[in-house]
């Protein structure tokens, strides 16, 4: 990740990891979560790689992201976030989602799977 760079992006062009362990998130947590947004705003900017037509791939911050998109639901947040972005390969954006995995599994921040999809065993 040698490039990195700050930019307000549009939330509308943010997508998840398909790498992401994390199934679902718990709803009460999500409304704390937003709750603290709405009122400090977002402390830790997410993170994200660019992906094909000016999209991004989310490599951290899915929590945030959906709790600033639940925000924006509820018109108490505007079409834009910040996000870091960086030039990063395929593989070390799956690392960061076992990193994921494991901060999730350790302190219960959402259901979470194995983050092997498909037919890809090397994550088992």
């Amino acid at each position: 990740m040698d490039t990195k760079t700050r930019d307000q992006v549009a939330l509308d062009v943010i997508d998840d990891n398909p790498w992401q362990p994390r199934e679902a998130i718990d709803p009460d947590s999500l409304e704390e979560l937003a709750d603290s947004i709405r009122q400090i705003g977002l402390l830790q900017t997410p993170l994200a790689r660019p992906s094909a037509a000016g999209r991004f791939e989310l490599a951290f911050g899915h929590r945030r992201i959906a709790a600033v998109r639940l925000l924006q639901q509820r018109e108490e947040w505007g079409d834009y976030v910040n996000l870091v972005s960086a030039q990063m390969s395929e593989q070390r954006s799956r690392g960061l989602a076992v990193e994921v995995l494991m901060l999730a599994a350790t302190s219960g921040c959402g259901e979470v799977q194995q983050p092997c999809r498909g037919s890809d065993t090397r994550w088992s």
